[in-house]
């Protein structure tokens, strides 16, 4: 199971430009946005027996015929070996 969170924010330069007849203004220069994803992972070592088969298709009219590989897993045993966690900023 994997737990993911992500964590959002925005940065800037705050201009204050004073005018002559007492007002001030105040605006935002340079805004950037940011961003950190931490996700939690957890680990496993999983045995399975593997069946493994073909399928074989043929034409009706030119009796070509077609192989197409697949598999069935079956999960025999889970072990939980721990937890990593990976943290993306941007």
């Amino acid at each position: 199971m994997n737990d993911s969170h992500t964590h959002r924010w925005e940065t800037w330069t705050e201009v204050t430009t004073k005018y002559a007849y007492g007002n001030t203004y105040t605006s935002r220069k340079n805004v950037q946005s940011h961003s950190r994803t931490t996700t939690t992972y957890s680990d496993y070592n999983v045995l399975y027996h593997v069946k493994e088969y073909i399928s074989y298709y043929e034409c009706m009219g030119c009796h070509h015929v077609e192989e197409i590989p697949d598999e069935q897993l079956q999960e025999l045993k889970r072990e939980f070996k721990g937890k990593r966690t990976e943290v993306t900023t941007t």
